[in-house]
């Protein structure tokens, strides 16, 4: 009976339907970080902490958590310098909430399950897996013993995915002392860009849209449809701005002469109507404020609702848009503004931590400059002048990336094991640098 009750509970953790190499310790923290349910709302983000606590419990890590109550809160871990101070420290970061499972999962998604090589679960990309890296790689730091000349700290916030207001935003304005001596970020919001097997380049973040989140009210839901339509018509207006010029000056090298052509010359080719020739998947989203409606959905009293997500270019003109946007919807719609940011400038390219990536990541492919569509709390580090960057030293192929905010979210174990040595040795290489 002992037997067939092991049996069955290993079947539960790792899917009967095959069996499974015993997990590292990093995978298993994973797994863990992944049964604890921070959906927001309404996040629950205590729960995520005191795991997180535990897993440095007995090191020389200081911690801090940083409450706001509700069951809602960040945390601070640092590492200092072998000589106590945290000058030139680099900052880890990561948000321990995540976005409602949804439906169509094939898994429960907050088991941790462990199938066909993957660890499945809401968070694995977004945002736990980059943090169970972080914390591991910090983990490892104090182990070693090795020689700190700076410092390395992790901070996992809360509400990310609402705003981050209660997050990093609150506690840069309200405890700014505690980032004082941060001389960098690295955040979620890389992109790796593969193909065939191969990797392409590792693409670090320095700029991303700014949100512009609104609530459209109407009396009735057929006066908020033929609003919203009515919006969803106008012409798109393409930009051709210094942040796309740029990036595409970066990447023209590892391209072939046909687009190394193009992206040298993008106003040649790109006019505010659209493009002169066919682009490249995706490479619309840079020249162009995208707009999605979310939530549409009709009142008890008649009227209706619906979100709109707007994501503006980082040159663009929020008070523009927004105008272009009322009008468009006409008088019948109200307009709410639910979130905005202000322009930041990017992050420099020429940063010693982008030297320390370029160290650790330059043998296995190119190290480029990248703006995305995503927001992440780095805009509230940017908007003080603290640069910060996204990256992901996961090396992960465009069916597992396109599960994020979607059914069946997992990271492969291997490209989770290689990611974690790979930010473990770009921590070694910050710290050693005198």
């Amino acid at each position: 009976m002992v037997v067939v009750q092991a049996l069955l509970l290993a079947g539960l953790a790792c899917d009967s339907r095959q069996v499974e190499e015993p997990l590292s310790e990093v995978a298993t923290w994973l797994q863990d970080y992944l049964r604890i349910d921070t959906t927001e709302p309404p996040g629950n983000e205590d729960s995520a902490v005191e795991y997180l606590e535990s897993l440095v419990a007995g090191t020389a890590i200081e911690t801090r958590r940083l409450d706001v109550g509700d069951g809602r809160s960040s945390w601070l871990a640092t590492l200092p310098a072998d000589d106590g101070t945290q000058t030139r420290t680099l900052l880890l970061l990561h948000h321990t909430d995540v976005v409602p499972a949804g439906a169509d999962w094939d898994v429960e998604p907050f088991a941790g399950i462990v199938r066909d090589g993957s660890i499945w679960g809401r968070g694995a990309i977004d945002s736990k897996g980059l943090g169970i890296a972080h914390l591991a790689a910090l983990v490892a730091l104090e182990r070693s013993g090795s020689p700190r000349h700076r410092g390395v700290a992790v901070l996992a916030t809360a509400g990310e995915e609402s705003g981050g207001e209660i997050g990093a935003e609150r506690w840069l304005a309200k405890r700014p002392e505690l980032f004082s001596e941060v001389a960098a970020v690295l955040n979620e919001g890389g992109v790796n860009r593969g193909f065939q097997g191969r990797l392409h380049w590792w693409g670090i973040e320095t700029s991303q849209k700014r949100p512009l989140w609104l609530r459209v009210t109407a009396d009735h839901s057929e006066s908020l449809i033929i609003a919203l339509a009515r919006l969803l018509e106008q012409p798109l207006e393409w930009q051709v701005t210094p942040t796309n010029r740029r990036v595409f000056a970066g990447l023209a090298p590892y391209y072939n002469d046909h687009w190394r052509a193009i992206f040298t010359e993008l106003d040649r080719h790109i006019e505010p109507s659209g493009p002169l020739l066919s682009l490249l998947p995706g490479m619309a989203s840079y020249f162009i404020d995208s707009l999605q409606i979310n939530e549409l959905e009709r009142l008890p009293d008649g009227s209706a609702r619906a979100s709109i997500d707007l994501r503006l270019l980082p040159e663009s003109d929020a008070a523009r848009k927004l105008e272009q946007v009322r009008s468009a919807l006409g008088p019948e719609a109200a307009v709410e503004i639910l979130l905005e940011a202000p322009p930041v400038a990017a992050s420099p390219f020429d940063h010693e931590i982008v030297e320390v990536l370029r160290e650790v990541l330059g043998g296995k492919a190119p190290v480029v400059e990248q703006t995305v569509s995503g927001v992440t709390d780095s805009r509230f580090f940017r908007r003080r002048e603290l640069p910060a960057y996204g990256f992901s030293p996961f090396i992960l192929d465009s069916t597992v990336t396109a599960t994020v905010h979607a059914a069946n979210e997992r990271i492969p174990l291997e490209a989770f094991e290689n990611g974690t040595e790979l930010m473990r040795e770009v921590v070694e290489s910050w710290v050693a640098r005198h």
